[in-house]
């Protein structure tokens, strides 16, 4: 894994699509940690993630049209940017608007190409998700002006091809 730095006064991070607030709750509980936003379209999602932890920030609000208050060092999105309808909006949108200079783009799909389970998902669930190869993935977050920091797969089974985890740095 990729080395990160992090300044003596914490970092700061925003959860896309941040689901129950899993990863804002374990973000809060590192003491580097200085600020963790989850952000999230489904109100019902928001509504569990300030149930489970009333003092965690979350904001409902739609992820392509969003903006941060203040940029921040790590965005982090897990399962979601496949359903976005302008994924090379999005990524330069988090490059010019929710990251700071240097800040981290971390984030997990498992929908794509080379995991072959995952061909009917779109199907099954009624739902749009964009299907990308693993190199359409690096070009698209290369061409978003990101530097990949590092390019993985993660969990892989002998029927699971594996999360495809990317880690990019913004100029």
């Amino acid at each position: 894994m990729a080395h990160v730095e992090i300044s003596d006064s914490g970092f700061s991070a925003i959860d896309a699509g941040c689901g129950n607030g899993w990863a804002i709750r374990l973000l809060a509980q590192r003491d580097d940690c200085v600020s963790a936003i989850g952000v999230d379209g489904a109100p019902m999602m928001i509504a569990n993630a300030k149930q489970i932890d009333p003092e965690g920030i979350y904001i409902q609000a739609d992820l392509e049209n969003w903006t941060p208050s203040k940029p921040v060092d790590l965005v982090h999105s897990m399962e979601v940017i496949y359903y976005l309808k302008d994924i090379p909006g999005f990524l330069s949108k988090i490059r010019d608007e929710w990251l700071k200079k240097g800040g981290i783009l971390a984030f997990g799909i498992d929908h794509y190409f080379e995991n072959l389970s995952c061909h009917d998902w779109a199907e099954k669930v009624g739902v749009q998700m964009a299907m990308y190869s693993e190199l359409e993935w690096r070009e698209m977050v290369e061409n978003a002006g990101f530097e990949i920091v590092d390019f993985f797969r993660a969990a892989k089974g002998e029927n699971w091809a594996g999360t495809l985890a990317i880690v990019a740095r913004a100029p």
